[in-house]
């Protein structure tokens, strides 16, 4: 599980570093910390997301649809939660950049769903089983 998320969170490090470097030229140093806050929120949101698909082992397709709701909440209550608090204690945020990072990091871990599992394919024999 842990080989699908790596990648996309390799993703979001980039476009973070990307955004705060733009949002820099543009907004100057509390516009690359806003940006740079912005993709780490959704960062942390994300890697609360893969903890909750990973810790569960779920068989049913019934479960599977619980966990994903569960993981998703977490991630919600996640970036919200650190959206308010940035915006509550940096008292120099720039919106905009904080918001943009934040939306663009969102969007790249919506690809882990691309991101193929190899041993997802692997085929159980019933010695394996």
């Amino acid at each position: 599980m842990w080989r699908q998320f790596r990648p996309i969170f390799g993703f979001q490090a980039l476009a973070t570093a990307v955004m705060a470097m733009l949002a820099g030229g543009l907004a100057g140093n509390h516009g690359a910390a806003s940006a740079g806050l912005g993709g780490l929120v959704s960062i942390i949101a994300g890697f609360g997301f893969a903890l909750m698909v990973a810790k569960n082992k779920t068989r049913t397709a019934g479960e599977v649809l619980r966990d994903a709701f569960r993981a998703e909440a977490v991630k919600i209550a996640l970036g919200f939660g650190l959206l308010w608090l940035v915006f509550r204690v940096y008292q120099d945020v720039v919106a905009v950049a904080l918001v943009g990072a934040f939306c663009v990091t969102i969007l790249i871990f919506s690809m882990a769903i691309f991101v193929g599992d190899p041993n997802s394919s692997k085929q159980v024999t019933d010695k394996e089983s």
